[in-house]
């Protein structure tokens, strides 16, 4: 498994160890933040809407971005 297929499962999980391990890979440059979102509507339907991960996302990166 590629790691942006790995970012896009754990995002999809929203578990707050997964989402704690996003942010350290885009805090570490080792995600490309468009690929994550081309992949995202890749995803077969789940409960969590395109939207929602999408959101999910945008609040990792900003996250990343402010946290030392």
């Amino acid at each position: 498994m590629q790691r942006h297929e790995l970012a896009v499962s754990k995002l999809v999980a929203g578990r707050e160890k997964d989402l704690d391990f996003l942010i350290e890979m885009v805090r570490n440059h080792l995600l490309d933040e468009d690929t994550i979102l081309q992949r995202i509507p890749m995803l077969p339907a789940t409960g969590t809407t395109t939207a929602d991960l999408r959101e999910r996302w945008n609040r990792i990166v900003n996250k990343a971005r402010k946290t030392p």
